[in-house]
């Protein structure tokens, strides 16, 4: 899919959410939400982890060639929008930039293991309904995500579809600091689906179709946007 389609996405994901602002109710309204974050971000499986036949390129045997994205720190914002007592809708942005690292073991001969690291970015964007029951600070989080990988990490003709399509489900805990301060703190676990060459041949050193799951603990500060 060309990167371009990432952009196209992205419009039709903030449309979504300016459509659902024209259903909120004045009452409702009065607890709209402007939440900026910080987090951790974890990278649960490995973008690729699977043995190479070296004939292909001039060696002999196999190597086991893994690849996957380093922890780092995320920052991002979300936008609560209530539509009943208990129940937002949320969008919500973060992004990243950390090493994508590589490994290849028996890579240069028996033994003679090959690492290296190249930078890569995340971009990740998420529509999603929050659940916060009556007379609780606990909230259950659900909802779509669109998940994009960027850097030179990526940066390979072969690499067409970065954007991927999947699911965010987490919950968070909302703790009042001062009467007029309140901090958010969230854990997220990200799930989609992953084959950016759509390819399966792994024996010569291409992705396969797999599920890739990434998780984000946060915290942030809401700020009221209305009174």
């Amino acid at each position: 899919m060309p990167r371009g389609h990432w952009f196209v996405r992205s419009m039709l994901l903030g449309a979504g959410i300016v459509a659902l602002c024209g259903v909120v109710t004045p009452a409702a309204a009065q607890g709209i939400t402007f939440t900026p974050y910080v987090g951790s971000f974890y990278g649960l499986s490995k973008f690729f982890d699977s043995d190479v036949d070296l004939a292909n390129f001039g060696g002999t045997g196999t190597a086991r060639f893994t690849m996957q994205q380093t922890n780092t720190a995320m920052f991002g914002a979300r936008l609560s929008l209530p539509v009943g007592a208990t129940l937002s809708v949320e969008g919500a942005v973060g992004y990243l930039s950390s090493e994508v690292r590589f490994t290849g073991k028996d890579a240069l001969g028996q033994g003679l293991d090959l690492a290296t690291n190249q930078t890569g970015n995340i971009v990740v964007g998420s529509l999603r309904g929050v659940l916060r029951p009556r007379r609780s600070n606990l909230q259950l989080i659900g909802g779509l995500a669109a998940v994009h990988l960027g850097g030179d990490a990526w940066n390979f003709p072969t690499n067409e579809k970065l954007t991927n399509i999947g699911g965010v489900i987490g919950f968070g805990l909302r703790t009042a600091v001062t009467p007029k301060f309140a901090l958010n703190i969230t854990a997220e676990g990200y799930i989609y689906g992953f084959d950016p060459d759509k390819s399966d041949d792994t024996a010569n050193g291409f992705f396969k179709n797999k599920t890739q799951s990434n998780f984000v603990v946060s915290i942030g500060i809401p700020i009221g946007l209305s009174h």
